[in-house]
């Protein structure tokens, strides 16, 4: 119902109109209606002539739907309901009390034409804050229009500027994203922050065996290191050396006595 509620609201101001002139003509008929029935049944919750009010009522009804239109028809019942919250209720009465008045129309209605099929718009109900954001939506909607007629070319400049410059407020005001907007973005920016060090590390890894790598093919210090390793490798060779030298005697002794074994053996 909600979505009803906003969906015909382009139709109001068709919906105004055909109410309006249904205000003219219709009290002949209105005994014929049967509104004398409800005159006196809701005397303290309207501020106008009930009878009248109920004329104009079956007048309107009948006019949008006959017309075998289903959107104006339910553009035509919320804006009924509207009607009656806006317009023909005391101040002090809420959409609870209109309520009542509002089934009872239908219902006489239906019961006048018998259309059974409208048993459905009698189960309207709005609340008064969603009756208020109606009333705002439609008095932009007619004020849109209203601007729309007046600023045609080269006509009231100063009057269309200054709604100009409202608007242009207006859309700057809208381009600041409320704070909750912001949240996705400030993770995504701990990510990245989060993200910067470890590519920074890398990238200072990378840069110093790139470095190693051009001093070592094409710089002098290639030689440098080539001579240096070279002399840590002589160094080691010749420790074996000396190591292997060391180690002879034993090796002798051990070939000798296995000489002086081999003889003694023989000899036995």
């Amino acid at each position: 119902m909600l979505e009803t509620m906003f969906e015909y609201i382009e139709l109001f101001p068709k919906c105004e109109e055909i109410i309006d002139k249904c205000k003219d003509n219709y009290k002949k008929e209105s005994i014929s209606y049967g509104c004398n029935t409800i005159k006196s049944e809701y005397e303290d919750v309207i501020n106008s002539n009930l009878e009248d009010l109920c004329g104009q009522s079956m007048k309107y009804l009948n006019e949008i739907t006959i017309k075998n239109d289903i959107s104006l028809e339910k553009a035509g019942f919320t804006y009924f309901y509207y009607w009656l919250y806006m317009y023909k209720v005391k101040k002090t009465k809420t959409s609870d009390d209109i309520k009542p008045l509002y089934m009872k129309l239908i219902n006489l209605f239906n019961d006048i034409y018998n259309h059974t099929s409208l048993n459905y718009y009698a189960e309207y109900n709005f609340t008064d804050a969603q009756l208020q954001n109606l009333k705002n939506l439609f008095e932009m909607q007619k004020t849109l229009i209203l601007i729309k007629a007046k600023c045609k070319p080269n006509e009231n400049y100063i009057f269309c500027n200054a709604i100009k410059n409202i608007i242009d407020e207006y859309n700057s005001a809208k381009k600041i994203e409320p704070r909750e907007t912001y949240t996705p973005k400030e993770l995504n920016n701990c990510k990245y922050n989060i993200s910067i060090p470890i590519l920074t590390t890398i990238g200072i890894m990378l840069l110093i065996i790139s470095l190693g790598v051009i001093v070592y093919k094409f710089t002098p210090y290639d030689s440098w290191l080539t001579h240096s390793v070279k002399g840590k490798r002589n160094v080691c060779n010749n420790e074996y050396d000396v190591w292997n030298k060391i180690q002879t005697p034993d090796t002798s002794s051990t070939i000798s006595c296995n000489e002086k074994y081999n003889i003694l053996y023989n000899y036995s």
